[in-house]
């Protein structure tokens, strides 16, 4: 049995002084730690996925179709321009019946070295095109690139957004960042250094399970064996991620977990499943925040493994991820 101090699920953590305790055990998941209604998910999900081995390599396939939900709005893909005048590749996505003048940036997932902006048609992105406009950027993956590329294509992204405003039909001064797991993780990596720079001033974070930690060494990581991701991809995808730096000295952009200020962060929404390995770090991020007074909206799913809200998205742990993301999210609409 799981053994993890928290005394609120599913409750936005709004108070300050609202300090979550991180887990005291190491994290090996059993069957019954696993909500009723993910279960069968995952256990389809551990037959037919192979299990995952990274590589560095150049990906087979540049670009991967995926069927854009009617539900959603206009989608199209553009290119703009990177320093050294190479393609970026952005997904726009705009609804016709938005109100909302906030640009979203949103962070596609797959642990640096995997996944495509068309993910954004099954994940969070999907319910918040709905409401904003959505850039979701084919950032350079560390199979090929090493930090700081993916970092630096998401800045080029926030730049444009910001430079073509007006076209966009958003407001300069109304910008949000998100993403998924290693999406999450440069969410925050995106807003340290848009802090940093002072160049774009982004209003609202929405690091979802992020990827933050490249130490590993958190009780719910230690022998996390969850469905999806657990602690041996974690630290294989992190040491692809920055196999081109010093181990001793990574830069809190690489590894925003390792930052010692988040004052002037932007307020924060995130959720994140209490068996999956990026629980403790997630929980640290948020209570780091509330030390310097940054507000959050922040919830943890009970029996829910690392992107339950993708993989089982009829459940209802997914369906009530959604509904709390969702009331957060129309606070700063």
């Amino acid at each position: 049995m799981i053994s993890f101090h928290q005394v609120i699920f599913f409750l936005p953590q709004t108070h300050f002084f609202s300090i979550i305790i991180v887990g005291e055990k190491s994290m090996e998941v059993k069957k019954d730690d696993i909500a009723k209604d993910l279960r069968v998910v995952a256990s389809v999900y551990n037959i037919v996925m192979k299990p995952f081995k990274l590589q560095v390599k150049e990906p087979k396939k540049k670009t991967i179709e995926v069927k854009k939900p009617k539900s959603m709005g206009p989608v199209k893909s553009i290119y703009i321009p990177r320093k050294d005048e190479s393609g970026l590749r952005l997904l726009v996505i705009d609804s016709k019946k938005r109100k909302s003048r906030m640009g979203v940036l949103w962070i596609h997932g797959g642990g640096y070295v995997n996944g495509f902006p068309e993910m954004a048609f099954i994940t969070m992105a999907k319910e918040i095109s709905k409401k904003c406009l959505v850039v979701s950027p084919s950032y350079r993956l560390a199979s090929s690139y090493p930090y700081p590329a993916a970092l630096e294509d998401c800045y080029t992204t926030l730049l444009w957004m910001h430079e073509h405003a007006d076209e966009l039909g958003i407001d300069k001064d109304k910008f949000a960042v998100g993403g998924e797991s290693a999406g999450g993780g440069l969410t925050v990596a995106l807003c340290l250094l848009a802090r940093d720079r002072k160049e774009v001033n982004v209003m609202l974070q929405m690091p979802i399970y992020p990827m933050l930690d490249c130490r590993s060494d958190t009780k719910s990581m230690e022998d996390n064996n969850a469905p999806v991701w657990n602690e041996k991809s974690n630290i294989e995808a992190w040491n692809i991620y920055l196999r081109d730096i010093d181990k001793d000295n990574v830069p809190y952009y690489a590894s925003p977990a390792l930052c010692d200020n988040y004052a002037h962060m932007p307020p924060c929404i995130s959720f994140v499943g209490d068996i999956e390995p990026f629980r403790d770090e997630t929980v640290t991020y948020i209570n780091r925040l509330k030390e310097v007074g940054i507000p959050t909206d922040f919830a943890i799913f009970n029996g829910c493994y690392h992107g339950f809200d993708i993989i089982a998205p009829g459940s209802k742990e997914a369906k009530e991820a959604k509904q709390f993301f969702i009331n957060a999210l129309d606070k700063y609409l």
